[in-house]
């Protein structure tokens, strides 16, 4: 396509904007609010995934050794493990004494007043949270384990929490983003039945469908950047703003936050935009051009 054709194209996609303002807007504000929604809940789940994880990698499982077992031993076996990050032998004195801290005792006290009824035990901690369940099953496979416990129900709940948010979330972007093509699409079938004389033209002319359907293309496109933008702008805003109070007042709670990950999350909304109105374009003119 050459210079003149890409200005006549650029012209063309200009003058159709200006035609139907209001339908143009009403598709850029559908693009924004479906972009947004779909965005808060994939940040959502990222962050409930990313605590979740964070509370994976700080579990502990707690192996029970049986009495006659070789703790040292089992120990090392554990360690030498590519998935383990530590382990440490905690014997039923240690166990018992810090026992004695919890209950806010005197370990002396303790130790003479009952026979220590704790087991030695090797705490375990992991290196990546998938790998806590296939680390448990090995652990009581070992030979001198008693029983393992660790707290797994909090990060599988927040890990299902996570899974479920971003089903929900698609679920509703999708049906948001189906809204939006459909309006993209019905403002471009606008533009074409607007201009179908002309079009009717050009066609006796010689002019191919491309050429034709560029314009449209080129609209839908705008008014995808401009919604994924506006999408953009509102989630980073919201999202910053949440980020500061919850730092402030909830210091415990560690979201994901950065320029990369804010950039990243920005530049994928814009996209989804522009995809959002090239397809809406392309859905409007395969109708009323009758291409195939």
């Amino acid at each position: 396509m050459g210079a003149k054709h890409t200005d006549l194209v650029l012209v063309w996609a200009w003058t159709a904007l200006r035609r139907h303002p209001l339908i143009a807007i009403g598709a850029v504000a559908n693009i924004a609010v479906s972009l947004a929604i779909l965005g808060s809940f994939l940040l959502m789940a990222a962050n409930i995934e990313h605590l979740a994880g964070n509370l994976a990698r700080q579990a502990t499982i707690s192996v029970e050794l049986m009495d006659q077992a070789d703790g040292k031993a089992i120990t090392k076996q554990f360690a030498a493990d590519p998935r383990v990050k530590d382990a440490i032998y905690v014997s039923k004195e240690q166990s018992l004494e810090e026992y004695a801290k919890r209950v806010n005792m005197p370990y002396k006290d303790l130790k003479n007043s009952i026979a220590n009824p704790l087991p030695n035990m090797v705490r375990v901690t992991v290196n990546e949270p998938g790998d806590l369940a296939a680390v448990v099953t090995s652990a009581k496979s070992v030979k001198g384990v008693a029983k393992v416990r660790y707290q797994r129900d909090v990060a599988e709940k927040l890990f299902r929490l996570a899974d479920g948010i971003k089903l929900l979330g698609l679920v509703l972007g999708a049906v948001m983003a189906l809204a939006a093509l459909m309006l993209v699409s019905t403002t471009i079938q606008l533009g074409v039945h607007s201009r179908r004389r002309e079009i009717r033209i050009m066609q006796l002319v010689g002019a191919t469908n491309g050429f034709i359907r560029a314009p449209f293309i080129v609209e839908g496109a705008v008014q995808g950047l401009c919604g994924g933008s506006l999408a953009a702008v509102l989630l980073l805003v919201g999202y910053s703003y949440l980020y500061a109070q919850i730092t402030a007042n909830l210091t415990f709670v560690d979201l994901i936050y950065g320029p990369l990950f804010l950039t990243l999350s920005a530049l994928g909304l814009v996209v989804c935009g522009v995809l959002f109105g090239i397809i809406g374009s392309l859905l409007g003119t395969r109708q009323y051009l009758k291409l195939i």
